[in-house]
């Protein structure tokens, strides 16, 4: 098993971090989301196999250095019903997996909130996002796979919302692994 490249982020004294994650059953993706002077930016992505993110999900969130997880909900499709006959539903038991590790977190007292995003927004956003020639960090990190764009999609969505398209352009990139 691969190990990640950065299971933490540098200690940021009073961070105050965005995780946004995209879980799927082959692949797991992750974005970091660092606010300066009121602007938020995509720092980090990865994506990782389901194995790989339960190792890193428990330190990272009870690291104190994430203030939200925004987590894609999963909701079962009545089109889509009949091809997960059978199925382990992967990619839900990691939405649980995401959902219980930030419940058992905020027992231990570490100040973190999940938040729910209903996979149907990243569409509109990445819309929004081709119009505004956005660069993905993933791919100025040259992440491959589309569960580390959806992931960045869902933080952005959530900056949107609740911060009002505050992005910084040109972010400094986190790229190197911690020791």
């Amino acid at each position: 098993m691969k190990k990640p490249k950065q299971v933490l982020p540098p200690s940021v004294p009073g961070a105050n971090l965005i995780l946004a994650v995209d879980p799927g059953d082959v692949h797991v993706g992750v974005a970091w989301f660092d606010e300066v002077d009121g602007a938020w930016g995509c720092v980090y992505t990865e994506e990782m196999t389901p194995d790989e993110f339960r190792s890193y999900l428990g330190p990272a969130v009870n690291s104190g250095f994430f203030r939200y997880v925004v987590l894609e909900s999963f909701g079962l499709y009545g089109d889509k019903a009949l091809q997960q006959t059978g199925s382990q539903m992967l990619t839900s038991q990691m939405i649980g997996m995401v959902k219980y590790a930030v419940w058992l977190a905020q027992q231990k007292g570490v100040v973190v909130t999940r938040v729910d995003q209903p996979p149907s927004d990243k569409k509109a956003v990445f819309a929004i996002l081709a119009h505004k020639k956005y660069d993905f960090t993933a791919d100025r990190l040259k992440v491959p796979g589309q569960h580390v764009k959806d992931a960045e999609v869902h933080g952005i969505k959530f900056i949107r919302d609740k911060m009002g398209w505050k992005m910084r352009k040109n972010v400094e990139l986190w790229t190197e692994p911690l020791s």
